[in-house]
């Protein structure tokens, strides 16, 4: 086209020997005729290499930045572990429930002794980050109503001033979703913890070992004790607890779970800032009277639910011997509240509720070999008590 003779680009060099001489270039005119022609122009750019890059979107951005979704492997053996595990504790119950006199009632395999059932109001922080809407959480400002049950988490009922893992287990009701498939429960979301950020064992197959020694007794404890020097200090160190209160604490769920599809986190649930507790004289069941005095002061007591996001993104999912040391972030708030604590009916109907981590939505699937096991567990313990007890399962409902 007029006066062009494929004349090179001066700045890119496009077409030209190697190595570079002068060449002419052709300045075109807004007529299309020629208006100059530059003799010997020189190349002002050499190349030496070149590549393409590739600028993502906001959305393909994210893509690349989320959390990989977790993977699951079985641990060798731990069907038949858990298996074993919830024959261990089913035969307890029924040997718990014939050596009973009088009218027979079935206790718990785990937590047996209460402090208290607490009705409660669970609402999701108003400026939740969008990151962690999944689930319950999914609406900012949304509010449940909820049963809360506090214990100590030994086989047996003992006094408070033993120690022992002190549990907190939160049954959130009218969740609607896809679920879990470990549950029986359709509309309740349960959330349940002890005040330790790690287990005495790491993985099923420690546990049952454990709690053949435990049921046992004597020489059996004391020999896996024995023979197990790292459990017995994680059990003094971080397990095995004496608190003045039910509220004094940080709760852990230890074990792992899903925040929507990729996220993994451990449930915690503390104190809200400026709440006084009460001080009671240590007794048999002086946690149980340290809640019911703190109700009649307050009210309400307000508690934070938080996700303990791993530290290092590194921790392991299978082992709950392990602190995962991570940031907390509070996503819901918990109010406790006085009405019908200790009352006959609402004892009864808090003896009546199960609570088990697979009774879930998908959005927060349990996870890690743990959990796995206390799939099985806890269903056959559950199922071996509401037959002895003569009743169906049962879930309640918001109101």
């Amino acid at each position: 086209c007029a006066g062009l003779r494929a004349d090179p680009d001066p700045f890119t060099g496009a077409g030209r020997k190697i190595p570079f001489e002068a060449q002419g270039f052709t300045i075109q005119g807004s007529s299309g005729a020629p208006l100059r022609e530059l003799p010997a122009i020189p190349r002002f750019v050499e190349t030496r290499g070149g590549a393409y890059f590739f600028m993502p979107g906001k959305k393909a951005l994210a893509f690349l930045a989320r959390e990989p979704a977790p993977i699951e492997v079985p641990a060798p053996n731990e069907v038949a572990d858990a298996k074993a595990d919830a024959r261990l504790h089913g035969d307890k119950v029924e040997r718990d429930h014939a050596g009973q006199r009088g009218d027979k009632h079935a206790k718990r395999g785990f937590h047996v002794k209460c402090h208290g059932i607490v009705r409660a109001t669970l609402t999701v922080r108003h400026d939740l980050p969008e990151a962690f809407r999944h689930g319950v959480f999914r609406l900012p400002g949304h509010s449940y109503d909820a049963w809360v049950r506090f214990s100590n988490s030994n086989f047996v009922p003992s006094a408070d001033t033993a120690r022992d893992a002190r549990g907190v287990a939160i049954k959130v009701m009218g969740v609607d979703g896809p679920r879990a498939e470990g549950g029986f429960e359709k509309q309740t979301q349960d959330f349940l913890m002890i005040d330790s950020p790690i287990l005495m064992v790491g993985t099923s197959a420690d546990a049952l070992a454990l709690d053949r020694a435990m049921i046992k007794q004597g020489a059996a404890l004391g020999l896996h004790l024995a023979t197990h020097p790292a459990e017995v200090y994680r059990l003094y160190r971080h397990v095995m607890t004496k608190p003045a209160h039910p509220l004094a604490a940080t709760y852990s769920s230890v074990a792992p779970f899903r925040l929507g599809p990729t996220r993994v986190v451990r449930w915690a649930l503390r104190p809200a800032s400026g709440v006084e507790l009460v001080n009671v004289a240590p007794g048999r069941d002086h946690l149980r009277e340290a809640l019911r005095r703190q109700l009649e002061k307050d009210g309400r007591v307000h508690l934070e639910l938080c996700v303990e996001m791993r530290g290092a993104g590194h921790e392991p999912i299978d082992d709950g011997s392990v602190d995962w040391a991570g940031p907390k972030e509070r996503i819901a708030d918990l109010v406790l509240k006085s009405e019908g604590f200790g009352s006959p009916a609402q004892e009864a109907l808090g003896e009546k509720m199960s609570f088990n981590p697979w009774n879930a939505l998908e959005a927060h699937r349990p996870l890690g070999n743990l959990n796995r096991a206390r799939q099985i567990v806890y269903r056959a313990v559950y199922g071996v008590r509401s037959r002895l007890n003569g009743v169906e399962p049962f879930e309640p409902t918001p109101g």
